[in-house]
């Protein structure tokens, strides 16, 4: 029976960068922190057994004041780890990075981009 109301969808753990972002107090288990595409394949792969609507990838370096996540880990991550295809939604900073996750197959971008001006 469907109930009306408001569609609630989750994404469980997301996936960081070691000493990076999100920069935030989390504890270990809200946040996976890849060092290698490797291990990024096994946490999407454990992750999907949870079954969240989709993964949300920290690929930002907030302002330069982290390091920024690998170009390895983060395509690994995007739906290529998990069994089934997962959505991803990625926090970024450049446009660069918006436009390579793009072309990686990212389904929606959290947040705007804020290096420069968005082009077509």
């Amino acid at each position: 029976m469907a109930l009306p109301g408001a569609s609630l969808f989750t994404a469980g753990r997301g996936v960081g960068v070691p000493r990076g972002a999100p920069p935030v107090p989390s504890a270990p288990d809200q946040v996976y922190r890849p060092k290698t595409a490797e291990e990024a394949v096994a946490n999407v792969r454990e992750a999907a057994t949870h079954k969240p609507d989709f993964f949300k990838i920290w690929v930002d370096d907030v302002f330069g004041r982290f390091p920024k996540m690998d170009p390895a880990v983060f395509k690994a991550t995007i739906g290529r780890g998990a069994p089934q295809r997962h959505p991803g939604r990625v926090a970024r900073f450049y446009l660069a990075d918006a436009k390579e996750l793009i072309g990686e197959g990212v389904d929606a971008l959290a947040h705007s981009i804020r290096d420069q001006p968005v082009d077509k």
